[in-house]
């Protein structure tokens, strides 16, 4: 917990330096003592929340994380003694990086993010795809499971859909997962952030084991497909204003979808395994050696 919270706070320091993207770039470009320098002068001189000691602990907790054999005796210390020195040049060898055995901002934050990742408990949001019809008094149609498709903003969900015949209406209960990734603006996250959403169509046939359905409103338009007898369930997505749906109590939009957006139902476990087997390859092709004497790389 304590690793999170020094990682959230030094990156919420270099995101709120100087208001142009340029000077992030700059900083992750820069060795850390340099870095902190840089995010002073930005701030007119006013000194950060933290110690550029704190940089060098964050380095070395993570590097400590990943089973590089490093002297946590003294935290704060520089990285200039030539055991860290090793252990950084080996950290950035195996990651890709430039391996001279000196940190960059922009290497301290990816070292940080991998060390994270790395302790990050897998997750399971869902016990798998179910697709069904009921028959009786009060027909109806039933399926659950995640939403997959290419670039997905929340590849770990968990999606109910009951829809009653008689009704014409079916209504779609979703827990969408914000969890930690390896790019992207999930990459500072180091916990998971659930949140729920209800949605609701609106029967338009029913028919050889096959339901459509739709949900409109005033920007975009869903269509809902669930074939039973063969288990496929589709939600195809497009817009209906070329601008985009505006943001509620903001003057920002969504990203316009292109043409058409489409998502299946999938198994649950199917997208946690990919999800955490990408995560478990990035991470464990950085291990030290002392962790990848306890887990080899397979």
């Amino acid at each position: 917990m304590r690793t999170a919270l020094v990682a959230t706070a030094i990156l919420m320091a270099a995101s709120s330096v100087g208001a142009q993207e340029a000077d992030h770039d700059r900083l992750n470009e820069l060795p850390l003592e340099q870095a902190y320098a840089e995010m002073v002068r930005l701030e007119g001189g006013r000194e950060q929340g933290f110690s550029v000691g704190l940089l060098f602990y964050s380095a070395r907790l993570a590097l400590a994380n990943l089973g590089y054999a490093i002297d946590l005796r003294s935290l704060t210390a520089p990285l200039t003694d030539p055991d860290t020195q090793a252990a950084v040049r080996e950290f950035e060898g195996k990651a890709g990086l430039v391996a001279d055995g000196s940190l960059t901002f922009g290497e301290l934050e990816r070292l940080m993010t991998l060390s994270r990742l790395a302790q990050l408990t897998p997750l399971s949001v869902g016990s798998g795809k179910h697709v069904a019809a009921y028959e009786g008094a009060l027909p109806a149609v039933r399926a659950s499971g995640t939403w997959s498709m290419a670039d997905i903003a929340f590849p770990l969900n968990y999606s109910e859909i009951r829809c009653q015949i008689d009704e014409q209406t079916c209504e779609e209960r979703i827990i969408w997962v914000s969890a930690p990734t390896l790019t992207g603006s999930n990459a500072d996250l180091s916990s998971y952030v659930i949140t729920t959403h209800t949605d609701f169509y609106e029967i338009e046939s029913w028919e050889n084991g096959v339901l459509d359905a739709k949900a409109t409103n005033s920007c975009r338009q869903v269509r809902l497909s669930i074939n039973t007898r063969t288990e496929l369930v589709t939600q195809t997505t497009q817009d209906l204003d070329p601008e985009g749906c505006a943001i509620p109590n903001s003057e920002l939009r969504l990203p316009p979808i292109d043409g058409l957006r489409v998502a299946t139902l999938i198994d649950p476990w199917d997208a946690r395994s990919t999800h955490f087997d990408t995560i478990r390859a990035a991470t464990n092709g950085v291990r030290g050696q002392a962790l990848g004497v306890l887990f080899p790389s397979e």
